[in-house]
């Protein structure tokens, strides 16, 4: 739970083959706030079966790129006053 879950624009392009109209425009709110419904469940089995196809775990991926740009990023860094 602590970390933001990653939304892939990519196959949300995908999720219009499945949907359209507003759970279309609402998917990357639903699968942000992990909420449980046709759009996400739909979201997530894609997922599985483009990691199956090529090998790779997007969601591990886009995570750890996440995290790496935020502990290298020197926007967290306070400098004192003077």
């Amino acid at each position: 739970g602590k970390d933001r879950i990653p939304v892939i624009p990519e196959q949300l392009d995908s999720l219009k083959e499945h949907f359209s109209g507003e759970n279309l425009d609402q998917a990357a709110t639903y699968v942000q706030n992990n909420k449980h419904n046709q759009v996400t469940s739909t979201y997530y089995l894609l997922m599985k079966k483009r990691e199956r196809q090529t090998g790779k775990n997007y969601v591990f991926e886009q995570v750890t790129f996440e995290k790496r740009k935020n502990l290298y990023s020197t926007s967290h860094i306070l400098y004192p006053q003077q």
